[in-house]
């Protein structure tokens, strides 16, 4: 599963509205083509970044 995925998953399912799904999917693809992301060697770029939007949406979700 690939961010847009994950996200279009938690509008879906009620999580978060539109207007927020897309400001988090903005902020994601900036920082994949930022390439902090590719720079981490731990894992392969798409899972450090799916990881990383996960914590980041559920940080937002409880927020709300």
């Amino acid at each position: 599963m690939g961010i847009n995925d994950y996200y279009g998953n938690l509008l879906e399912n009620g999580s978060l509205d539109e207007d927020k799904v897309n400001e988090l999917r903005y902020k994601a693809m900036k920082n994949l083509y930022n390439g902090i992301y590719a720079k981490l060697d731990i894992l392969p770029y798409e899972e450090v970044t799916l990881k990383n939007a996960k914590s980041y949406a559920q940080q937002v979700i409880d927020k709300n």
